[in-house]
């Protein structure tokens, strides 16, 4: 359907070297929300055809005028073919999103009684969080008009059906929700709820951290009762140290139910998730470092977070710690930190708890390694099959099939899924003239 003016056109120039007006920031499809700007009500007449019986509007601008209705009627009012299927339409200036209902029985003329309570937004809106509350309300109104004839009675309950309108259109736009009764009898609750963005699918090699506080008793927290069994079988498990896969050995749960409860606890916030940390790993920083010197909530809350023993009354200074940060580059892993500062006895700093933190905050970055296996002149294969190192015996199948590609498999995927230590598989990775490791 064509588009309304100003969904993102640039406004015209000015002439004679007066200031410009730049594009217009809000266009369909940038993400933003705007509020309702009108609820109409439109059924099919018997004679008259489709029509608005009323609307509720808070600006006679965003009101739904004859001519617009007229153009967009055919979609208001579609085939019976469309019968409760979420519709949208974006046409002059106008989103307009409904859900068309129609109702057979021989009590109406025709057989039949058609409506659609609709929902008029900016043409630039993100709509789909309002289709929930659209679609419970046009149930309502079936449940209204199957138990009294509320809808087809219209000269008798039009002024109630107006009320209810403009209450739902002034309660979802000031606060999110609505709750009301109608005919003394029958309670309508509605709620607007944002719909986030997918979570990130979660991989054996994740390790999840809890980002509320799981305590019974304590101020805003989750209460695990509350939770499902598998989550609650899972929660002892998450300490912030072990990744999927050992989780779901400990607590003998298949991985997949794991990797769908952290799904699911990452979607609402519940958790995050960070790379295995291990003391040979290589981070480096990322531009966010100067949050860390600029907030001083933020470096507060890290000072708290990042100390070992809580009871140590010794004062570490906050430029003593970020002299140790600004040391992580793509050639020096955790353990050459510590040998040079020994944060544990000098600081009183958790080093673990520091690079935790600080990899959830973005401001480090964990630096991976992928294994590569580039053939010789001769096309001869690598050393792999015959080394033991370590006493694992290697094997070209086991692994080779990680290293071929463009270095796609890090470390942490590799080991596992083949139960390898990364220490185990750098020695043999060593041992064999071609294969090589890219950091990134």
């Amino acid at each position: 359907m064509a588009q309304g003016g100003g969904g993102g056109a640039a406004a015209p120039q000015a002439v004679g070297g007066a200031m410009a007006v730049g594009p217009n920031p809000n266009f369909e499809g940038c993400g933003k929300v705007g509020q309702i700007r009108c609820i109409f009500f439109a059924e099919f007449h018997p004679i008259k055809g489709p029509e608005i019986r009323c609307q509720a509007h808070t600006n006679p601008k965003d009101k739904v005028t004859k001519d617009i209705f007229e153009a967009i009627s055919v979609f208001v009012i579609p085939k019976p073919q469309l019968d409760r299927t979420p519709l949208t339409v974006n046409v002059l200036d106008k989103k307009i999103c409904g859900y068309p209902v129609m109702l057979k029985n021989e009590k109406y003329k025709r057989n039949q009684f058609m409506f659609n309570v609709c929902f008029v937004c900016y043409p630039w809106s993100r709509t789909v969080q309002y289709e929930p509350a659209l679609i419970k309300l046009s149930k309502f109104l079936v449940d209204l008009e199957l138990d009294s004839q509320f809808l087809y009675n219209a000269e008798e309950n039009s002024d109630s059906l107006q009320a209810l309108l403009t209450t739902v259109l002034y309660d979802l736009n000031r606060i999110g929700e609505c709750s009301t009764v109608v005919m003394d009898k029958f309670s309508l609750n509605l709620k607007v709820i944002s719909a986030k963005p997918d979570p990130p699918t979660i991989y054996d090699w994740d390790v999840p951290i809890l980002m509320v506080d799981v305590n019974p008793g304590q101020e805003n927290d989750l209460n695990p009762d509350e939770w499902d069994l598998t989550t609650q079988q899972l929660l002892p498990h998450m300490n912030g140290i072990y990744h999927v896969q050992k989780i779901a050995n400990r607590a003998g749960v298949d991985s997949s139910l794991v990797k769908a409860a952290v799904q699911n606890l990452v979607y609402h916030g519940v958790i995050t998730i960070v790379p295995i940390f291990l003391y040979s790993n290589v981070y480096c920083l990322t531009p966010v470092i100067s949050k860390l010197r600029e907030n001083e909530q933020l470096r507060t809350s890290f000072m708290d977070f990042i100390k070992k023993d809580p009871h140590d009354e010794r004062i570490v200074l906050f430029k003593d710690v970020y002299r140790m940060i600004s040391d992580f580059n793509n050639h020096t892993n955790v353990t050459d930190i510590c040998h040079q500062y020994r944060p544990s006895e000098n600081m009183n700093i958790d080093e673990g708890k520091l690079v935790q933190f600080l990899v959830m905050k973005k401001i480090l970055r964990r630096v991976h390694k992928y294994p590569v296996y580039v053939s010789d002149a001769n096309n001869v294969a690598g050393s792999l099959g015959t080394n033991n190192v370590g006493g694992v015996q290697g094997s070209a199948s086991e692994y080779y099939q990680y290293f071929t590609g463009n270095g796609q498999t890090h470390f942490d995927e590799i080991c596992c899924r083949t139960g390898i230590s990364p220490r185990t598989l750098e020695e043999m990775i060593d041992n064999d003239p071609n294969v090589y490791i890219l950091r990134q």
